[in-house]
């Protein structure tokens, strides 16, 4: 018990000098030292912008564009065999046009990962972002749609995927990023339209 009484009145009388600390009315400040991460200073600048089939590099993971195409109309030859009974055109929506795009991402690092919608997107010069669409299954395998794939380490999977970008849009790059779920390194591909 008298331990307990001890401790006790330790307790209370550090809490009490730590509050007269508090409002002595004093104004000091603690200048800790700022600290700095590398990684997210680098992010935050405006990352490297690639070319088409040149491997870029968000990290541990590589993108790699193929190929691009602008298309009015998905045409209906481009449905995949197993939905032909369904096979009809898909024309992007008044004033905007779809980007067929191809890719490939490498995963360097330990563990698997997962590419999703969040992980690739298209950008225009003003900073628009524009998702890959989901309402284009019939044209796009399931284990290639970057809605969501996963890739085990040192694998590199194939991907593709339809953007619907305004036809007016300028500066178009495409954008992946370290496929972490606060992404710290992203990259630029400049889609040359």
């Amino acid at each position: 018990m008298r331990i307990s009484f001890q401790i006790g009145v330790t307790l209370v009388a550090v809490i009490v000098l730590a509050g007269a600390g508090c409002i002595d009315g004093s104004n000091s400040k603690t200048n800790a030292p700022t600290r700095t991460n590398p990684t997210n200073a680098t992010s935050q600048s405006t990352p490297k912008t690639y070319q088409i089939s040149e491997a870029a590099s968000a990290g541990d993971i590589v993108h790699t564009i193929t190929s691009v195409e602008a298309l009015d109309t998905i045409p209906s030859s481009y449905t995949l065999p197993e939905w032909e009974i369904i096979a009809e055109e898909l024309p992007a929506d008044e004033g905007f046009q779809w980007l067929h795009i191809k890719g490939e991402v490498t995963n360097n690092t330990k563990e698997s990962q997962s590419v999703d919608s969040t992980n690739v997107y298209v950008m225009d010069a003003d900073g628009n972002k524009f998702d890959v669409s989901t309402d284009t299954t019939i044209y796009v395998p399931d284990d290639a749609s970057p809605v969501y794939i996963s890739v085990q380490p040192t694998q590199t999977i194939e991907w593709e995927g339809y953007f619907m970008v305004p036809q007016q849009a300028e500066g178009l790059v495409f954008v992946g990023n370290d496929l972490s779920f606060l992404p710290e390194a992203e990259v630029q591909v400049d889609l040359e339209l």
